[in-house]
């Protein structure tokens, strides 16, 4: 009788807590599509996290009682705490890029764009350029590339974008090169090398610093002069999302060998 007990209050404390998360999941989901003011595709990542759960709590005696999905359930459990092992060793390699001070002797920035709408510059490549445009302040003699092409929802591309920005804020025309043709972060680089003058001995990017570890590893990869990492920061509300989301890029960059 008291084994029964304890194993079915064992049982409804699991249930709450899948509740529980499943619950944090849903609630998060919403905060990014509303706050980002448009959905993500990558946020359907925490509604199919909540979408798990809750089904998980609802079947729980099922699945205790059927040896197949009793396994199943193991093997979910088990994916997720390797999940959370490869997201902590992420979280150490970017948040000590994070902090790295940037040099003083970068010859060229290269700035990555961050999506469009429209023509509106958004919060994240905003940070970007202020960064950049502090940078290129305090060194005069520092040139930069703006990189990123048209994307969906974009009616001009992110590199015509950026030069506008720069140029508004007081940058002259002639320390910045366009590259209006990349989709993604390998193309970034692959393409601004191109654009790079032969002189150049060190090259600053600058990303969000969720960005920075994997821009940077892609940058050695194509053998950029010197990279530096110059790290502008992200809204606080959504960085684990970002997080969360670089973590399945870099993967998938390694798979590709972009890295």
């Amino acid at each position: 009788c008291n084994s029964n007990y304890i194993f079915y209050l064992e049982a409804a404390m699991t249930n709450y807590l899948f509740i529980g998360i499943g619950l944090s999941l849903l609630i998060y989901f919403c905060f990014v599509v509303f706050y980002t003011k448009n959905p993500i595709s990558f946020a359907l990542f925490w509604l199919v996290g909540a979408l798990t759960c809750f089904t998980i709590s609802l079947l729980k005696s099922y699945i205790l009682k059927s040896k197949i999905l009793n396994c199943i359930y193991l093997l979910l459990i088990f994916g997720i705490f390797f999940f959370l092992l490869l997201f902590c060793s992420h979280i150490f390699f970017i948040l000590k890029q994070i902090h790295s001070v940037p040099r003083t002797n970068i010859d060229c920035l290269i700035i990555l764009g961050a999506g469009l709408k429209g023509e509106q510059i958004t919060k994240s490549l905003q940070f970007r350029l202020e960064t950049a445009y502090s940078y290129m302040e305090a060194h005069p003699d520092t040139t930069a590339i703006v990189s990123g092409g048209k994307g969906k929802g974009e009616t001009i591309t992110e590199a015509q974008a950026m030069n506008r920005y720069l140029i508004k804020k007081g940058i002259s025309s002639d320390r910045i090169k366009m590259e209006p043709d990349s989709t993604n972060t390998y193309e970034n680089f692959l393409f601004s090398k191109e654009l790079l003058e032969k002189n150049v001995l060190a090259v600053g990017i600058v990303t969000n610093n969720f960005h920075i570890y994997r821009a940077l590893q892609i940058a050695k990869k194509l053998n950029l002069q010197n990279p530096v990492g110059i790290p502008a920061p992200t809204e606080l509300l959504i960085f684990v999302h970002f997080m969360v989301r670089e973590l399945f890029a870099l993967i998938k960059d390694k798979l590709v060998k972009n890295i």
